[in-house]
């Protein structure tokens, strides 16, 4: 398999006669495969992934392996598009600081992860989640507060820029 670390594309080579029982099946699987897309089907959740011997993998993980020799802890897509395998969008992660650089949920109201608007107290409230337990900011009338209170809370606790940002269409990278 051959990786391209600028297109972030992971591609079939032809493989030997001594992978297989004849040279009539290498024949046919290198004619198929060879030169062709490694990781071509998407999970559910929009991720490339494809067969490392018998094993799925994650395109994301087969690149990280193939470019430095050994598997991942966790990989995060810095600018969030799970199809956008190119090695500069990709960084080694823990789990926790993978989370601190999501995409803003689809059920968000108020256009800013971590605020919301409060209808019985008629004010704005600023949390974030930290050490798995969410944290209260405050309560806020005007919402531009509120943004600027989440927004401090994000930076002392290492937040990723992009964190929040609007959910990436699965569509490419």
């Amino acid at each position: 398999m051959t990786y391209d670390a600028e297109t972030g594309e992971l591609k079939w080579l032809e493989r030997p006669e001594h992978h297989f029982p004849s040279a009539r099946i290498r024949n046919a699987v290198n004619s198929r495969l060879s030169g062709k897309p490694a990781f071509a089907y998407r999970n559910n959740h929009g991720y490339l992934m494809g067969c490392f011997g018998q094993v799925k993998v994650p395109a994301h993980r087969a690149a990280f392996a193939l470019m430095t020799g050994r598997w991942p802890e966790d990989i995060d897509h810095i600018n969030g598009v799970p199809t956008d395998n190119r090695w500069v969008n990709l960084r080694e992660v823990s789990a926790a600081e993978n989370s601190r650089n999501s995409a803003r949920s689809k059920r968000n109201k108020s256009g800013r992860t971590g605020v919301r608007w409060n209808p019985q107290q008629g004010r704005w409230v600023a949390f974030i989640g930290s050490a798995g337990s969410a944290v209260h900011l405050g309560t806020f009338a005007d919402k531009a507060l509120a943004v600027a209170a989440r927004e401090a809370a994000e930076r002392q606790l290492g937040f990723h820029e992009n964190h929040g940002r609007a959910t990436p269409r699965l569509g490419g990278a």
